[in-house]
């Protein structure tokens, strides 16, 4: 959630095998269950891999195109929307984006999840729009990065900042 906690959604994770399929709840089942999930829903695609909840492991595969089908997917399933999104941080505000688009802070219009690993930086979720129109879903992953990825975390900010500025140039 907003303040990316590995462990909670490690345990969030093996909860999903421990109440379908019986305690304790494993990693290898739970992966399990959202793969069949994903292809039941056509989420899934070709070279996703999942491995563990957390997203620290690096044997987890996951493709920009898969995730935004996620975030596409969840908004349009009005029985999870608000709580779905309601976990993402909100930029400007809180958690991992508290410090990051601060200029869209009023609007409250970013709402996203990071990722780092040692060398991926990612940045996904949605850009909030003005009355009347639907979201942006967003997701961009830095493969290979070197560094602390201070320069893929820029470059992904002004991404998204310019869909933000298209989507409300109308109401600005």
């Amino acid at each position: 959630g907003k303040q990316s906690d590995n462990f909670y959604a490690e345990m969030v994770f093996k909860s999903l095998s421990a109440e379908l399929k019986g305690k304790p709840g494993k990693s290898q089942s739970s992966a399990e269950i959202v793969q069949k999930w994903l292809d039941k829903n056509k989420l899934s695609d070709a070279g996703l891999v999942i491995k563990n909840g957390s997203g620290l492991f690096d044997a987890n595969r996951v493709s920009t195109h898969s995730i935004t089908e996620l975030l596409r997917f969840m908004w349009r399933d009005t029985s999870v929307q608000s709580e779905f999104v309601a976990q993402f941080a909100i930029g400007g505000v809180d958690g991992t984006l508290a410090k990051r688009f601060r200029t869209w802070k009023s609007s409250r219009a970013i709402r996203a999840k990071t990722g780092t690993l040692d060398d991926v930086i990612a940045l996904s979720g949605y850009v909030l729009s003005p009355s009347g129109k639907g979201p942006i879903a967003f997701s961009i992953i830095f493969n290979k990065v070197t560094g602390k990825g201070g320069a893929a975390r820029v470059a992904a900010d002004k991404l998204v900042e310019a869909i933000a500025k298209d989507r409300w140039r109308a109401t600005n």
